[in-house]
């Protein structure tokens, strides 16, 4: 009966501190990051649970003031006695937040550390995403190609989280990282530009997969960056399997309450940087057709205000 007791009164507290920083939510996006810094100073001297929104906006402001030493405090020392504290509670219904908590703040790791050019760090917090049994986001999948773009850059083989299923999705055949040559050295020998570029191509790809496995909806963004790679690569023929076989598959799967967001429509960007691809690679007659299908496709939504792009405006 005592563990009882103990539990239900740090389900209690729990609770309680849920409805604090819900409220505190609200104006969040108000807060400059004085603000923001006291206001977390302030909760974890009382114990209480930092919102997930905020924590992620202070990690972020934090990073672009280029107050590391605050940075590394919070995700370093702060956030595994948070996570810590959490656990001890043994609540199921703690283990969804643990789980958003650590997804949150894993995912600022990565894109912080992938600024700072430290890329055996952003690959750890890569790993553990994966490791928890999802994937990083597109951005984070960005932020370290990116990075890998970057010709003195160690090339890391990165686990994608894959299941042993060779299942096609939306299209795509699974696609696979080249491993290193060398037993327990997970970087791989870079030979030459061309090389590079290639590598990076095929990470994405590999990213593209996975990211649709777990049903982490890719970005419009994510899929223009792609189509560069891409094309920098000479990667005619994925390209063109993804911008129009892909693509389509996988915004047609995506739910309706999400659909409409413009960050999933297909941007005059990522079409012209599909044109414009298939023109560098010497296929005019599908360059032009592509031309042709945009131009009567997706120009007349922008123009008739029917595209979520056109209502942002």
């Amino acid at each position: 009966m005592a563990g009882s007791s103990v539990s239900d009164s740090h389900g209690n507290q729990l609770a309680q501190d849920q409805k604090w920083t819900r409220s505190y939510e609200k104006h969040a996006k108000d807060l400059s990051y004085p603000e923001l810094k006291k206001w977390y100073t302030d909760a974890i001297a009382r114990l209480e649970i930092p919102s997930i929104t905020n924590l992620v906006q202070l990690l972020n402001k934090a990073q672009k003031r280029g107050d590391h030493s605050f940075w590394e405090t919070v995700v370093n020392k702060d956030f595994p006695k948070l996570i810590s504290g959490l656990e001890s509670t043994g609540l199921a219904t703690t283990a969804q937040l643990i789980n958003n908590y650590k997804q949150s703040v894993w995912s600022c790791a990565i894109s912080t550390h992938a600024s700072r050019k430290e890329i055996g760090k952003a690959v750890g917090y890569f790993d553990r995403i994966v490791k928890s049994g999802t994937f990083p986001a597109s951005s984070e999948c960005i932020a370290l190609l990116k990075l890998l773009e970057i010709n003195k850059i160690p090339f890391p083989v990165l686990s994608m989280g894959r299941s042993q299923s060779t299942s096609t999705i939306c299209g795509m055949e699974p696609a696979y990282m080249p491993q290193s040559k060398t037993p327990g050295n997970i970087f791989i020998n870079v030979e030459s530009l061309i090389h590079r570029q290639t590598l990076v191509a095929q990470m994405g790809l590999a990213m593209l997969y996975s990211l649709l496995q777990h049903k982490q909806w890719p970005t419009d963004y994510f899929y223009g960056y792609l189509l560069v790679l891409l094309d920098r690569a000479q990667m005619a023929d994925e390209l063109q399997h993804v911008f129009k076989v892909v693509m389509p598959a996988a915004i047609g799967s995506i739910p309706t309450y999400i659909k409409n967001s413009p960050l999933f429509e297909t941007s005059p960007h990522t079409w012209t940087t599909a044109i414009q691809a298939m023109s560098d690679c010497g296929k005019f007659d599908l360059a032009k057709q592509w031309f042709d299908e945009y131009r009567v496709d997706a120009m007349p939504k922008l123009r008739e205000g029917s595209s979520s792009f056109a209502k942002l405006n």
